[in-house]
């Protein structure tokens, strides 16, 4: 949304929380009041969401496991299966824990390292939405988060040209953390705040280590 959008935009529920919300829907006898909170993808329900893939057929080609170095340690059921930062379901042994660092889909790789080779120093952000002003000239200092229910972290934002795949058509932005971030992972969005405001956000095309 930009600022014309949010000044035709009304939010009658803003001011409320959402235990405010839920005791409204009580007195009112809606269904909503007491359904329970989702923890998970809402729409998967009480099956795994790779049972959830493979009933739907989504293509899942099994392929090579390499660890950051290049080796071969495993192979893989299919990329969909897999998510940045996970550990568990990988069916890997070895000299300590393997957690997924990257995929890559034109290889059909996915690569695995140790827990602290999963943190990245930055990312680059594509289809990204300044609201609050027009797209910054100078680098821009703030907050961001990089998941739902993630930690807020101070981060700089530095405007640029870059065009990688992915950047959508104004280019990526770059955004680096004050302090390594663990499985930032493409494809996720990225939110930047300044105090209570929403700066802008964007879609994270990489991650930077």
């Amino acid at each position: 949304l930009n600022q014309d959008m949010l000044a035709h935009a009304m939010f009658p529920m803003g001011s409320f929380t959402k235990k405010q919300v839920t005791g409204l829907s009580r007195r009112r006898v809606l269904l909503a009041a007491e359904k329970p909170e989702s923890q998970e993808i809402c729409f998967v329900g009480s099956q795994s969401y790779r049972d959830f893939l493979r009933q739907r057929k989504v293509e899942a080609i099994p392929g090579p496991v390499v660890d950051t170095s290049g080796k071969v340690v495993g192979y893989h059921e299919g990329l969909p299966y897999y998510t940045i930062g996970q550990r568990r379901g990988l069916g890997l042994s070895g000299p300590h824990s393997y957690y997924v660092v990257d995929i890559e889909p034109d290889a059909n790789r996915l690569i695995v390292g140790k827990r602290e080779e999963v943190y990245a120093k930055g990312c680059y952000i594509g289809d990204v939405n300044f609201i609050i002003e027009d797209y910054p000239k100078s680098p821009v200092r703030g907050t961001c988060m990089v998941r739902y229910r993630g930690k807020e972290v101070s981060a700089t934002l530095i405007p640029g040209e870059d065009h990688r795949p992915g950047a959508g058509k104004g280019g990526a932005v770059l955004v680096e953390f004050d302090e390594p971030q663990f499985a930032v992972t493409p494809g996720q969005a990225l939110v930047f705040y300044q105090g209570e405001f929403v700066y802008g956000g964007g879609t994270i095309v990489q991650a930077i280590r």
